[in-house]
């Protein structure tokens, strides 16, 4: 058990229930912040360093909400320059935890949008941490297991948000293929895109960082049209990733490269460590540069993808967090199998 400081540091808000105050990263009070998750949900013993990553390149600051000295509620204010909607700036909250009850979640929400008016005439947006490279979106049921790297958060915290006035404005799916068949063929390469001078290799584990470096200019330009897709630094993008080094088995990770060994595609497949009872591969991104020759190459990387899964008796894949708020293709390749897990992501204005 943690011994937190006698007096915390900026006081925001206080009254005879609660105590709000202000953190970040470095100061003494910030633990507050960070034992939140595990304080209210025990369930997150599992995802406790993971929900309390935070994207310092953005973070404007953290509010936390205290009852008695423990910590029971928890935002982030993410101030990302690049961050627009429908043509309006947008702040992120993020890192949201609270526990069930309504006094607590709108006396959180409302100090941090207190905090945002001071800012500018600002579009808020949540959860979202920072960049869509980052943890965003609340679940909106849990029928099923949790999938590895699924972020689990109570659905009740979607009514808080609704309480306070935000309003759905982008919905994510992930599904799951038990039919492995779907897509033919071997794992090796169509010969029509070999005679396009492209070639197709795993992911080089032994050389981890440097193929990070590779992925990172992919990743600005190929996802750049994105919903909500905004650039990070490199530093931001390798913190992000170098963690995840031990999860990682490079050969699920197909990359794409042309005659210059430029990186022109990418599909990212990670085992679902949390099933035990079936031998599952999540599809975490799939993407190609937009250069019209590459057109279909997307496609080709699931099948390989799914090829190797065959060859390796998997008995399905995940296709996780796909964008069904905006225009997005409806028949692509990854828009196939059962419903499994739905998300919302949220905004509201605060003029």
């Amino acid at each position: 058990m943690h011994i937190y400081p006698n007096t915390p540091a900026k006081i925001m808000n206080t009254n005879s229930k609660i105590q709000i105050i202000t953190t970040r990263p470095g100061e003494d009070n910030f633990q507050y912040f960070l034992d939140t998750p595990s304080n209210i949900h025990p369930y997150y013993r599992f995802q406790v360093e993971e929900k309390n990553q935070v994207n310092e390149e953005f973070l404007y600051t953290c509010i936390v909400v205290l009852k008695g000295q423990i910590p029971v509620g928890r935002v982030a204010i993410y101030k990302n320059p690049a961050l627009y909607f429908e043509g309006k700036p947008c702040i992120g909250i993020g890192n949201y935890e609270c526990i069930n009850d309504h006094e607590i979640s709108q006396a959180l929400l409302n100090t941090a949008c207190e905090h945002i008016k001071t800012l500018g005439n600002f579009y808020v947006i949540g959860p979202f941490n920072g960049s869509i490279w980052d943890d965003y979106r609340f679940s909106e049921y849990h029928k099923n297991l949790g999938f590895f790297r699924e972020p689990f958060h109570p659905v009740y915290y979607n009514q808080q948000f609704i309480d306070f006035g935000f309003q759905p404005i982008s919905r994510y799916a992930s599904r799951i293929n038990h039919n492995l068949n779907y897509l033919g063929g071997t794992s090796e390469p169509d010969s029509r895109w070999t005679e396009k001078g492209i070639s197709f290799r795993t992911f080089d584990m032994e050389h981890f960082e440097e193929e990070l470096d590779k992925m990172y200019p992919f990743c600005m330009e190929a996802f750049s049209e994105n919903f909500l897709s905004t650039p990070i630094s490199k530093a931001g993008f390798l913190n992000i990733y170098l963690p995840a080094a031990g999860c990682i088995d490079g050969k699920y990770v197909i990359l794409a490269e042309n005659q210059s060994g430029e990186l022109v595609g990418m599909i990212f497949g990670v085992l679902d460590f949390l099933n035990t009872d079936e031998k599952r591969l999540i599809i975490r991104t799939l993407g190609r540069k937009k250069d019209h020759y590459l057109k279909g190459l997307g496609g080709e990387l699931a099948r390989q993808l799914y090829a190797k899964a065959r060859e390796d008796d998997f008995d399905a894949i995940i296709h996780a967090f796909m964008d069904f708020g905006q225009d997005q293709r409806q028949d692509g390749p990854t828009m196939i199998g059962e419903p499994y897990q739905s998300y919302v992501l949220y905004g509201r204005s605060i003029d």
